[in-house]
């Protein structure tokens, strides 16, 4: 008998043991999740923020202000934006496939940003630009790349990518190119 009082204590102990073990952590979990709003502010409020360029030095002079000038030329009713997240202009429908597989697709996508995206007087997408430089390829940068390719070319926007060392003159020819015969 005193084994089996013994045995019940002990399963009792590891259980309670376990049970504030698993409470624990997911208290630790709920006090860093970043989808808690209140958590966001109180992160927010701990951090030192401080002004930056939205576009790296390197892509500002070979693309960016590049494009900027062809516009205007072209077509000053379109306008270039930096830096923008591909859910911001790409949405899925329900049409086709489940509404899991499209949140899924949405997901994939919505966190993924373009370096340059020309929309037109309306504020449609009419050409997505990338500039692969010279710190472009590092870890999954082929994979992210090929995820905006096969989106892109789903939503029907064309892109055009560059490569460090592309002259301006080039950029200026293949963005006009594209704004005109589109």
């Amino acid at each position: 008998m005193d084994f089996l009082t013994g045995f019940l204590a002990g399963v009792l102990i590891f259980g309670f043991y376990q049970k504030r073990k698993h409470r624990s952590a997911k208290e630790r979990f709920q006090q860093f999740d970043v989808t808690k709003h209140h958590n966001q502010q109180r992160f927010v409020d701990q951090a030192d923020f401080y002004p930056r360029k939205p576009v790296n030095p390197e892509a500002y002079k070979a693309v960016f202000s590049v494009v900027e000038r062809t516009l205007a030329e072209i077509t000053p009713k379109h306008r270039l934006l930096a830096e923008v997240s591909m859910g911001s202009f790409l949405g899925t429908s329900n049409e086709k496939g489940t509404r899991g597989q499209q949140n899924l697709a949405f997901r994939s996508i919505n966190s993924k940003r373009v370096d340059f995206l020309v929309i037109d007087e309306f504020g449609y997408p009419k050409l997505v630009i990338e500039y692969h430089g010279s710190g472009h390829f590092q870890g999954s940068a082929e994979a992210r790349d090929e995820v905006k390719r096969r989106a892109l070319k789903r939503a029907g926007i064309p892109l055009l990518e560059f490569h460090e060392g592309v002259s301006a003159k080039e950029v200026g020819n293949r963005v006009r190119w594209w704004v005109t015969n589109r």
